[in-house]
């Protein structure tokens, strides 16, 4: 199966999160420990983590520019706060409701051929860190080869 390359529009942050980063400012919270996520929604640069799902480097695609400036600080942030091992059955705080609003973006990003399947399947941005992690896995295993016709994407 044929992939063809693709620009991707950056994701925006919800008002939600607006709101609360505006009350946490009014309250005189320090925002420093998520300055980096913020920057990250606002510009948009979150959309070079599609490149952790498929189509890594078509010709014509504009992955390479995401791929050089890619680094771990979502998962190492995501592995700190145990999203991966034992997600939170709520979000408590507003470092843990934007890194799902980064995780979120990384979801709406991608452009997986199945990805509207998995959606489907997710029950919200903890599940989609679990499918990303484990779809990035898989395609690290692979070397980066994207799944043909006959291979199926699970959730399992």
């Amino acid at each position: 199966m044929l992939m063809k390359p693709v620009r991707i529009l950056p994701p925006r942050m919800s008002p939600k999160v607006l709101k609360l980063i505006e009350k946490a400012r009014a309250e005189g919270q320090n925002l420093e420990a998520m300055d980096h996520l913020l920057d990250m929604l606002d510009f948009g640069e979150m959309t070079h983590y599609a490149s952790l799902t498929t189509r890594l480097s078509c010709e014509g695609a504009n992955y390479p520019d995401w791929i050089a400036r890619l680094d771990q600080t979502i998962w190492t942030l995501a592995n700190k706060r145990f999203y991966l091992q034992s997600p939170p059955s709520e979000i408590t705080t507003l470092l843990d409701l934007v890194l799902d609003e980064v995780v979120l973006a990384m979801i709406h990003a991608t452009v997986h051929c199945t990805v509207s399947h998995a959606l489907g399947n997710m029950r919200g941005a903890h599940d989609a860190v679990m499918w990303i992690k484990w779809f990035y896995d898989i395609n690290r295993s692979h070397k980066g080869c994207v799944f043909g016709e006959n291979e199926s994407l699970s959730l399992a």
